[in-house]
């Protein structure tokens, strides 16, 4: 390496830390990742879970942000419970936004449930149940799309109930699979703002962690 102004080589060592949340052999197998590259970079994994397969990990977290804050802020006993529950699929991103519009609403020095917007019936960014009984068997997308079509031909669903909850579950999938709200839209063929808008229609209480 030569330093800027310099005309004299000096030899280096290095390493380098890469970080991904694709399966980069699947990437290589399927052509989308090159494989010299991906043995140059191959060396020690280290997994990093992501937070709701955490457990009570995500309350460590969250004591130490508040601690830096600089404030005497806690966490009340409803606000861990409903932390430890919700799936967080923004992962560590969604936990921070959460805090801060946490801290900003908090004027007691305690955090209470509704300050971090996880109701307790449907969290922001979940999925909900099946409206209808899941089909048995397999079936191809084709077929599914007919089953759907004939239940609203037959007035047991309406046509803009079923989009709407099919675009919602999508949207929820992504976000649970990717973990990020821009990777999420990439899978889903849509832009970073267009998923923020349908995110925030779907789940109002999600706006301030659909940030990423």
């Amino acid at each position: 390496m030569r330093a800027l102004g310099s005309q004299r080589f000096d030899r280096v060592g290095c390493r380098f830390i890469a970080a991904t949340r694709a399966d980069l052999k699947a990437k290589v197998a399927e052509g989308d990742f090159r494989e010299d590259l991906y043995f140059c970079l191959r060396g020690h994994v280290l997994f990093l879970p992501p937070l709701r397969e955490r457990g009570e990990d995500v309350l460590i977290v969250a004591r130490q942000w508040l601690q830096m804050t600089g404030k005497q802020i806690a966490l009340s006993s409803e606000a861990e419970k409903l932390m430890l529950q919700h799936p967080w699929p923004g992962n560590f991103r969604e936990l921070r936004h959460r805090l801060e519009a946490a801290v900003r609403q908090c004027k007691s020095g305690i955090v209470e449930a509704q300050h971090l917007g996880l109701p307790a019936t449907d969290p922001g960014l979940t999925i909900r149940k099946e409206k209808h009984a899941p089909a048995k068997g397999n079936f191809s997308p084709a077929e599914l799309v007919d089953q759907l079509v004939a239940e609203i031909l037959s007035g047991k669903a309406s046509l803009p109930k079923t989009l709407e909850e099919l675009e919602r579950k999508a949207i929820f999938l992504a976000m649970d699979k990717t973990g990020s709200l821009r990777a999420a839209a990439r899978v889903l063929g849509l832009s970073h703002s267009t998923l923020k808008c349908k995110l925030e229609k779907h789940s109002p209480d999600a706006k301030s962690s659909a940030r990423f």
